[in-house]
């Protein structure tokens, strides 16, 4: 008996048809047609014929555009406010010969120098830099007035703490000067002078770190040494493990007591060399090389570098010319690194001297 079935047979869709016979595009329920039930009968190319359906031409393609996108959101950035002023003017008092801060915008304060620096955890102001400039024209860096620890933390973000820095903005300020000092500015320096000379010690060891005045002998560099045991005071440097709820202490020395120490070659091309009898005051190990990992053992036998210091070095005399001949080292060189080294009897002359003719 055959079964009886919910499911109804589809039919075809007027568009599907046999090959032979063409889509009814014209029809409503077409989705190629306009509006009114008729195609707007768009021209094509002789080439849309070659598609092999012969209504091909007749089709009616939907303009199918992109959606318009908003414009991307632009990431602005906020901007905070420094409660600590960026410009602010001095008064000269006549009757002491200073000059006094005055800031009636931001802090409201007339003459307390000390409450214009924002704390290190500002980022969007640091002072690194005062300067004070005039009404004729010339500029004077008056930092040390307003920084609490000028020597301690502001100095090393200035250029004064690189190489040459110092000499550099000497020179820089100097382009701003009057050319001459008058007695206001030199009251002013001897009392910037004194406010730094009143800056007291650091209390971190952090502080210590290429500190002009104070030393630690842990932040001493390779080539320098310490000459003098006097400390002059204590820093705690974290928790003394010999002493169970103690800190530990380190001694602080003068940076004047540090001395520069290079090795009998570095001071033989400075033209000196080393004297009869002196000791090494340091003794540094040889820097590793990429062979040393393969040596081991062998490489940390290796004899280190003896330093001296420049107390410890005279004045290199090389030995004088006699019968028109000059004297030369082992290797058949004559050495003349600085003047002093030219031997007695000659005379140099730099190659920007020579000329050659052919």
């Amino acid at each position: 008996m055959p079964r009886s079935s919910t499911h109804k047979i589809k039919e075809p869709s007027p568009e599907v048809n046999d090959e032979s016979e063409g889509a009814d595009i014209q029809s409503p329920n077409s989705p190629f047609a306009t509006a009114g039930g008729h195609s707007t009968g768009a021209p094509f190319s002789e080439a849309r014929r070659r598609f092999g359906h012969p209504n091909a031409a007749d089709y009616h393609l939907p303009d199918i555009s992109a959606p318009i996108r908003p414009p991307p959101k632009l990431k602005t950035k906020t901007i905070h406010e420094s409660a600590f002023p960026v410009f602010w003017v001095e008064v000269l008092d006549e009757a002491h010969q200073k000059w006094l801060p005055v800031d009636p915008l931001v802090t409201e304060t007339i003459a307390k120098p000390r409450s214009f620096e924002p704390p290190a955890a500002d980022r969007e102001n640091n002072m690194s830099y005062v300067i004070a400039f005039e009404e004729e024209g010339t500029a004077r860096d008056i930092t040390r007035r307003y920084a609490k620890a000028y020597n301690a933390k502001t100095r090393k973000n200035r250029v004064e703490s690189t190489h040459g820095g110092d000499n550099w903005w000497r020179r820089t300020m100097r382009q701003y000067s009057r050319g001459w000092k008058s007695d206001l500015d030199q009251i002013e320096d001897t009392e910037l002078a004194a406010t730094e000379a009143r800056e007291p010690m650091p209390k971190n060891v952090a502080d210590f770190k290429d500190h002009p005045y104070y030393a630690l002998e842990r932040h001493l560099r390779r080539n320098e040494v310490l000459v003098g045991n006097r400390e002059v005071g204590k820093v705690a440097a974290g928790r003394d493990p010999s002493t169970p709820g103690q800190k530990k202490l380190e001694s602080i020395f003068r940076r004047r007591d540090v001395k520069a120490v290079r090795s009998a070659d570095a001071w033989y091309r400075l033209g000196r060399e080393i004297k009869d009898g002196e000791q090494p005051l340091k003794m540094v190990e040889p820097k590793r090389k990429p062979e040393d990992i393969e040596l081991g053992e062998d490489a940390e036998e290796r004899a280190g570098t003896n330093l001296y210091s420049e107390d410890q070095t005279e004045v290199y005399k090389p030995p004088p010319i006699v019968n028109g001949r000059v004297p030369k080292n082992s290797y058949g060189n004559l050495d003349v690194f600085v003047p002093s080294m030219v031997p007695k009897g000659g005379v140099h002359i730099p190659c920007k001297l020579v000329r050659s003719c052919s």
